[in-house]
């Protein structure tokens, strides 16, 4: 999503979940607030554990279900797929000219910057730094999803043009004007995050037979929103795109 914090921060939020936030979902209980597992501070995050999933391929072994640590880690499971290789392949070209910075989202990172528990990841850009952000203690199975999605944000052109577009407009058109400038933006970058998304999520499923109950356990016990094909209406929906 194009929030702007400020005028002159540009930041793409990935939504993953909707458990215990102010969209009013609990664990498993869609639509639901279950009283025993709603955190008195909004920031705090609270997920269910899953069953374990493991993937071997060329000598290497993943636990799917186990905290990521490092987006690294994340990196080598998505170089397992083609979609993967080639989207790593032109982040890192761009990286070595415009290096993003990865921060991990903590409770205090979550709370400086209003991120609620529902944003899984989180892509920034203020015209100058890029920062993409993710949460170390997340499940490596589903940063590496939420991963492809944030990568194509820092390798889509479109992300600093629009920020340029947004911030030339600012306080010189209408604000129906600037409003619907930044609908529009959202939703063209944020389809082409999913589209990515899309596109790696099944590659990824076919690493292990047990990817796609992982990612079940996760909707049936976390609230994950996860879709595949990612309709235009969950975008719109999702991102408040009207």
């Amino acid at each position: 999503m194009i929030k702007n914090i400020n005028k002159s921060v540009f930041t793409l939020l990935l939504f993953m979940s909707g458990m215990a936030s102010a969209q009013g979902f609990g664990f498993g209980f869609p639509g639901m607030v279950d009283p025993d597992h709603v955190p008195k501070d909004p920031f705090v995050k609270e997920t269910l554990a899953v069953e374990a999933c493991t993937l071997s391929a060329q000598g290497k072994q993943w636990q799917l279900n186990e905290p990521v640590g490092s987006h690294e880690r994340a990196f080598e499971l998505l170089e397992m797929t083609p979609t993967g290789r080639e989207l790593l392949s032109r982040f890192r070209s761009l990286n070595h000219q415009h290096p993003h910075e990865f921060i991990h989202l903590n409770y205090n990172v979550r709370r400086s910057y209003g991120f609620l528990p529902k944003a899984g990841a989180v892509y920034m850009y203020d015209g100058e730094k890029r920062k993409i952000f993710f949460d170390p203690t997340d499940d490596l199975g589903l940063v590496a999803i939420m991963l492809s999605h944030e990568l194509m944000h820092a390798i889509d052109p479109e992300v600093p043009e629009a920020f340029h577009e947004e911030t030339a407009a600012y306080g010189k058109v209408s604000a129906e004007e600037y409003s619907e400038l930044r609908k529009r933006n959202s939703f063209r970058i944020e389809r082409r995050g999913f589209d990515m998304q899309d596109r790696v999520l099944p590659e990824l499923l076919q690493l292990s037979s047990c990817y796609g109950s992982f990612i079940e356990n996760h909707r049936r016990l976390n609230g994950l929103k996860l879709f595949n094909p990612t309709p235009d209406s969950y975008i719109r929906e999702a991102y408040g795109i009207n």
